[in-house]
């Protein structure tokens, strides 16, 4: 009877994490939505600027310049974090306006299957058999989405650069965590998600060099709408995250990052909604194997 109401406060903490990682989940959609539905005539890069541009001006109201260290003690990997995590979202917003809403975020959420991956291979840790297995069936669900052997197409590819790249941008995140807090790290994303696409967008003005295609575009400079669109997408992104950040410290990784994966189920319906195909059985397969695979790979 003592320990009733540990139990209970347990309990309630788990219901509220519960609550904000669905919060979170249907914010990150929200924002995928309007992507594909109101943005698509801009560049992806474009689209990355402004999202940042919004993002900054929001912390810099919350918080203001205290406690954010932009220089510390590792740099480079302040700002490495930084550019393969603006460099993820560029390649992500691009596949979400040129393919359908579901292929893009199962993607996204795959990075955690290369994330271990790339945590044994820095850490030299014995991984679990179910963990090898895990990562074993991931790699096949990414093929099955894939289909190498029919469409290896620039968005495949790109497609798995998103998952690389994202892993490596999480990876980062423990060991910046011992030098940096979160706003100086959360500010110098914006900083890099700002000047990178800035840089990319005043390149392609002036050359005729071909880039990959989800690094391509020219600034075509937003109405009053697409503005008011942009920074509903900041919103919702940043509220997202802050979401989800209070969501993994009121309760285990484990179960958060299951529910996560709702976010596929959630952009399926949407991407329905909004047009685009139901996939076919194999890359259902795929996504069933990706959602398992990264969930157990984490354990």
């Amino acid at each position: 009877m003592p320990h009733m109401p540990h139990m209970t406060h347990a309990s309630s903490l788990k219901t509220t994490a519960i609550r904000y990682i669905l919060a979170s989940t249907l914010l990150y959609v929200a924002g995928d939505i309007l992507i594909k539905s109101h943005l698509k005539s801009l560049p992806a890069i474009e689209v990355v600027l402004f999202r940042n541009v919004f993002g900054l001006l929001a912390l810099l109201a919350l918080s203001g310049f205290k406690g954010i260290s932009l220089w510390g003690e590792k740099p480079w990997l302040l700002y490495s974090r930084g550019m393969f995590g603006v460099l993820s979202l560029i390649i992500f917003y691009y596949l979400i306006s040129h393919g359908a809403l579901a292929n893009a975020v199962v993607f996204l959420q795959s990075a955690a299957i290369f994330t271990a991956l790339f945590a044994y291979m820095q850490s030299a840790e014995k991984l679990s058999a179910w963990q090898v297995v895990a990562l074993l069936l991931g790699l096949v669900g990414v093929g099955l989405v894939v289909k190498p052997n029919v469409q290896l197409t620039p968005d495949a590819l790109a497609g798995v650069l998103l998952a690389v790249v994202s892993a490596l941008a999480m990876t980062s995140i423990k060991e910046l965590n011992k030098h940096y807090n979160a706003n100086s790290i959360v500010c110098s994303y914006f900083m890099v998600g700002i000047l990178f696409p800035a840089g990319l967008l005043a390149y392609n003005a002036h050359q005729h060099v071909a880039l990959v295609p989800y690094l391509q575009g020219e600034f075509q400079m937003p109405g009053a709408w697409l503005l008011m669109v942009l920074a509903a997408l900041a919103l919702s992104t940043t509220l997202g995250q802050l979401y989800k950040t209070k969501a993994y410290a009121m309760h285990k990784a484990g179960v958060i990052s299951t529910l996560s994966y709702s976010r596929i189920a959630f952009a399926l319906v949407a991407g329905l909604a909004l047009g685009d195909a139901l996939p076919d059985g194999w890359a259902m397969l795929g996504m069933g194997l990706i959602v398992w695979s990264a969930w157990r790979a984490g354990k």
